[in-house]
């Protein structure tokens, strides 16, 4: 580690010549509340998913993690205002892109990710339950549905 610093402080002296140095990256900070479709971010800063989740690669859905009620996500330098503003005008039937499901006799998790058209990982995350969890009629699960394409939510003034 030592040497490595040593190196970086003056990379010419121990034969680094050609190094072509990346711009520095730059982005603001918000606060978003737990299991918060990156999608729906994306469009309050007025940028692509895939802006959203180059500058947040520690996220490995399209959401925000469920056990953390304050996530601070990174957004590109600039959009924060925009974010604030346009974030603020979505209702929390909006923010959220997710359904109840109340366990009946029978039920299975395979079942139930199959009868929603989802994956059995995320609904294990989210709902922070094993493979192995037997279910109980009558418990409460939460389930993540991706975010439509043709999803009806625009913004209302894009100041023009």
């Amino acid at each position: 580690m030592i040497a490595a610093a040593l190196v970086a402080k003056d990379p010419e002296k121990y034969g680094f010549t050609d190094i072509e140095y990346q711009e520095v990256l730059c982005y603001d900070k918000v606060t978003v509340p737990e299991v918060t479709d990156l999608g729906l971010i994306a469009k309050a800063c007025e940028i692509s998913l895939e802006e959203v989740k180059d500058l947040n690669p520690e996220l490995l859905r399209n959401w925000t993690p469920p056990n953390v009620s304050d996530y601070e996500m990174r957004i590109p330098c600039g959009k924060r205002e925009a974010f604030l503003k346009n974030f603020e005008m979505l209702g929390p039937r909006l923010r959220f892109q997710f359904k109840t499901h109340v366990v009946k006799k029978g039920d299975t998790l395979a079942g139930i990710a199959k009868m929603y058209r989802v994956t059995l990982e995320p609904l294990l995350e989210i709902n922070k339950i094993k493979k192995t969890t037997r279910l109980s009629i009558g418990t409460n699960l939460l389930i993540p549905i991706p975010m439509r394409k043709d999803a009806q939510w625009t913004l209302t003034s894009r100041g023009g």
